[in-house]
């Protein structure tokens, strides 16, 4: 029984080729050169399509970024992105050195706190909570953590990392600045 018939039932003849049909001329191919992606090559453009680096770093990446994550976000004339999380985020790309992402809410001083009570409770705040920073201009409290971007992060890491920052103000306020923060 030939394979013809044990494949398709039934028996085929076999074509035959011509010899000049079933060569290749290597000349015609001699220049061809096919470069096929390899695991590594495929990682790193999709890494650099993921990353944040100081190349691709702008307001509109930031805001397209908090969009496509289905965050409430918003840009104001200064080019801050504002994200309503638990709190109002303003998210700052440092566009001079292109080399962080400053994370910061703003709140109120009472008028009739001290600015001796403000300074304690903003080292208060700086002291205990390792990844902020916290501030007194005039009659405002600043509560800020800086992403720095060398080497890039990921569009997840930003998201995360501003999910997370959310979450910590009015920790901070409630443990330091209870008495004195609007």
């Amino acid at each position: 029984m030939s394979i013809w018939r044990k494949l398709f039932g039934k028996d085929q003849e076999v074509p035959e080729l011509n010899q000049s049909e079933a060569s290749l001329d290597p000349q015609k191919f001699s220049n061809l050169v096919v470069e096929y992606p390899t695991k590594n090559t495929k990682e790193k453009l999709q890494m650099q399509e993921e990353l944040i680096t100081s190349e691709n770093l702008s307001p509109e990446l930031l805001k397209s970024i908090f969009d496509a994550a289905f965050m409430e976000s918003t840009t104001d004339e200064d080019g801050e992105v504002l994200v309503k999380e638990s709190v109002t985020v303003r998210v700052k790309a440092n566009m001079e050195q292109k080399n962080r992402i400053r994370l910061y809410c703003i709140f109120s001083f009472e008028e009739n706190s001290t600015q001796l009570a403000r300074l304690e409770c903003v080292n208060r705040i700086t002291g205990d909570y390792a990844m902020l920073k916290a501030s007194v201009h005039d009659n405002l409290l600043i509560i800020a953590y800086d992403m720095w971007i060398a080497g890039g992060i990921t569009k997840k890491n930003l998201v995360t990392g501003l999910k997370f920052f959310a979450t910590i103000p009015h920790d901070a306020i409630a443990d330091y600045g209870q008495e004195i923060v609007q």
